[in-house]
């Protein structure tokens, strides 16, 4: 019998930490293998930094930095009334 398993779907072993594995194991469920949940975590998070790194810089010249800093600490002396 002969087998073809292609280079890049070699398995790796790696070690994590048992709050990792517990994590990992819940985020993938039923449907998913541990391969599938940590690209999926990896891509999401890629996403997210994305999405955040596209705000930078939106403020600018809309914002008056030091009005904006004074107000917050203004708000920070002025007692709660929820």
């Amino acid at each position: 019998m002969h087998m073809h398993i292609p280079i890049d779907a070699m398995v790796k072993v790696i070690s994590v930490s048992d709050e990792a594995y517990a994590l990992l194991k819940r985020l993938k469920g039923q449907k998913l293998s541990f391969s599938e949940a940590i690209k999926e975590a990896v891509y999401k998070n890629k996403q997210d930094k994305t999405a955040i790194m596209g705000l930078f810089g939106s403020l600018k010249g809309k914002i008056n930095a030091k009005r904006w800093k004074a107000q917050l600490y203004a708000d920070r002396e002025r007692p709660w009334t929820g």
